[in-house]
């Protein structure tokens, strides 16, 4: 799990073999969960989640398939559309399978 930096949301990857997505829950002071958004994810395995430090976008690795996903987030932490996927391929290649515009590019970067 990932916490926004700024708000009362985290982020989660669902690993089973009928729910391979990613979800946003907003909490509150006494740690009650509300499901915020939910979307399905690249395959079932994912690891590890990380969120920008200013929390526009969230990064998802994925063991099985070798994949790591980037997602963008509203103003609120909600999880909008995965907008860049990259797949590890044999002998160390690293295969963008997701084309990324150059403005939403920037946008991510610019979350660093």
């Amino acid at each position: 799990m990932a916490k926004q930096p700024t708000l009362n949301v985290i982020h989660s990857t669902n690993r089973s073999s009928t729910d391979n997505s990613v979800s946003s829950y907003q909490f509150d002071e006494t740690g009650n969960l509300t499901l915020q958004s939910r979307l399905g994810g690249q395959s079932n395995g994912g690891v590890h989640i990380e969120v920008s430090p200013n929390g526009k976008c969230l990064a998802v690795a994925y063991y099985r398939g070798s994949v790591i996903s980037v997602y963008r987030l509203d103003d609120q932490g909600a999880i909008i559309s995965e907008f860049a996927t990259a797949r590890h391929e044999r002998h160390g290649n690293l295969r963008i399978t997701q084309s990324i515009s150059r403005s939403a590019l920037k946008f991510c970067i610019s979350a660093l």
